[in-house]
């Protein structure tokens, strides 16, 4: 869709296990489009799916473009948590989708070095979470990674 309409979008925010695969998209296959060139990639984490089992031959299913296996060598065991460690390795922040973080990913995200937001509880609309992701977005737009 942003493709179609040629909005060049300044963050990419992946949210739950299932977007995990897009940050490093975005940076191996799709860095020279100039639609997603500048973006910057903010990933929420959830404690969801970590000791799931993916499929074993995974890398062989994701490699394409200008993607190689070794940009998704963490995924040599296909794993829930070596998924959300791929997904960390590639994003340009974190946003932590819940009040405790299982510390795997604690770990792999200061391993990173990333800015992260902390748990910001979404309670209303307009709610001063809005200020916080206002805050964050502006952080990582500054940051020239």
């Amino acid at each position: 869709t942003v493709k179609k309409l040629r909005w060049k979008p300044d963050i990419v925010h992946c949210q739950g296990w299932i977007s995990h695969f897009l940050p490093v998209y975005l940076k191996k296959v799709y860095h020279d489009d100039p639609i997603f060139t500048d973006a910057k990639v903010a990933l929420s984490l959830y404690n969801e799916m970590l000791d799931a089992r993916l499929s074993d031959n995974v890398v062989e299913k994701v490699v394409t473009g200008g993607l190689a296996a070794e940009d998704v060598a963490v995924l040599a065991e296909p794993t829930g948590i070596n998924l959300a460690k791929l997904a960390i390795q590639y994003a340009d922040g974190i946003v932590s989708g819940t009040p405790e973080l299982d510390p795997r990913l604690q770990k792999a995200v200061r391993q990173q070095g990333l800015p992260v937001l902390s748990y910001v509880p979404v309670n209303k609309e307009g709610g001063p979470y809005v200020q916080a992701y206002d805050l964050f977005y502006d952080d990582l737009l500054k940051d020239k990674r």
